[in-house]
């Protein structure tokens, strides 16, 4: 899978995402854009929850979590884990 910018000048980052790799043409990828490439499509509604962790980022932020609407530059070979659960199975 390939997510694109709409325009602009960005070289191609390999990162894998749950183990699989994937190509980002984006210098930093949104926790929204990587639960898209986690989970095509992405599930809606209240119950559920996701959780974004990476490591093998930018020097100033090398490992970490995302939350809704925040974003990591990208480097090669980031590493994302990206898990959701569906609070209403409970």
């Amino acid at each position: 899978m390939s997510l694109e910018t709409s325009g602009g000048h960005t070289r191609d980052h390999p990162v894998t995402v749950n183990g699989h790799t994937n190509t980002v043409a984006v210098e930093e990828i949104s926790f929204e854009e990587l639960l898209a490439l986690a989970f095509p499509p992405v599930p809606a509604g209240p119950s559920w929850l996701f959780t974004v962790t990476y490591r093998g980022g930018p020097a100033d932020q090398p490992e970490g979590s995302l939350s809704p609407g925040s974003t990591v530059k990208v480097r090669d070979w980031m590493a994302f884990h990206v898990t959701k659960s569906d609070s209403s199975a409970v």
